[in-house]
Order: structure tokens, then sequence, then C-alpha cells
């Protein structure tokens, strides 16, 4: 039974793959999961997964803001202590993001919409349909009142997947050295 599970579920659950890369030139890249719900193109994940998104946009101003009262401090010739201590107050944070990407499927597809809802850990994504053609099959989501004790479930997962990911000051690109395989875990549970 988990067998046949297994085989229908790698149908329509995909890598997900966010990058991020901060302040101090970090790149960092992570592996999940994403469900394609319908032939419209919309797909479930994690909120955890599109948290780079709105980081992004706080750490975006937040480092326009430092740039700004950084160069206009600069400019001043005379530093009273005031300036001084104020100077000192501007700091700079290395874990600001100053890029992101979000791969789903290993591939750079444009998001047309999505929902991020925090409380639940979940988001739910809509990209354009053609990258997902080729899938037949979709899942059916039941209520948790419909799940009695003891039932079984077919977890999938692509987790310990190591990203060779490196960032090209010239093209302002994520550079993906080469893509392992990234191979889907069975967790029975």
């Amino acid at each position: 039974m988990f067998d046949k599970a297994y085989k229908t579920v790698q149908k329509f659950v995909f890598p997900l793959i966010t990058i991020a890369r901060f302040y101090d030139k970090r790149v960092v890249a992570e592996v999940g999961n994403l469900v394609l719900l319908n032939k419209e193109g919309w797909l479930m994940t994690t909120a955890y997964q599109f948290r780079y998104i709105s980081l992004y946009k706080k750490h975006k101003s937040e480092i326009e803001e430092y740039q700004i009262k950084s160069n206009a401090s600069s400019l001043r010739k005379r530093k009273s202590k005031r300036r001084q201590k104020k100077l000192l107050k501007l700091q700079i944070n290395r874990d600001w993001i100053t890029h992101y990407d979000i791969l789903l499927g290993g591939i750079n597809m444009e998001i047309k919409e999505y929902h991020v809802f925090s409380e639940h850990d979940l988001a739910l994504v809509r990209v354009d349909p053609k990258y997902f053609d080729r899938v037949e099959i979709y899942p059916s989501i039941r209520g948790s009142s419909s799940l009695k004790p003891g039932i079984k479930l077919c977890r999938i997962g692509y987790v310990c997947t190591e990203l060779n990911i490196s960032f090209d000051e010239s093209t302002n690109k994520f550079s993906i050295n080469e893509l392992p395989r990234l191979s889907r875990l069975p967790i029975d549970g």
C-alpha cells in the first residue's frame, strides 16, 4: 500500500529550491517540496520556503536607508560628537538579503500569484501551467476530520541535498554550477 502511495505522490510532488544572497555575500540554498494541486498551475508548499520574499522587501528598504544616511554623513566635513554617535548607530546587518530566487521543480518560473499563511506554515502559489503540462494526476485534499488514528501517511522529501550555487555580480544573478540529481526520499509516517 505504501509503495502504491509513493508511486502516486511522485507524479505531483516536485522539488522547490530557495536561494538567498546576504549583504556579506553569503549564498544559501535550500530544497523543499511543492505539491502541484491542479491543472491551472496552483502549487502548495510551506510558508517557510517563501520567507525570503518578505525579508527581501523589508531588507531592501533598510539597506536603502542605511546607504542614504551613510552617504549623507560621509559628505559632511565637520563631524560633531553627536554626528559621530549617529554614525556608530548605523549598523550594517550582514544578514540583510540582497537577492533571492525561487526555483520550482528546479526551474526558474515566473510566479504569477502567491498567498502566504504563516500561521499555518502554508503558501499557495500560481505559476504558468505549461511547466507542468505532463502531469496527469493531482492530489485529493481532505479535511483532517477524515483522518483516523493509525492511518498511514505517505510523506516525501528532498532532504540533505547540497547545492553548489554562487552569485555572479557581473550579471546580478545566481549561478547554479551543477544541479545534483534531487532524489525523493519516502518517509513512512
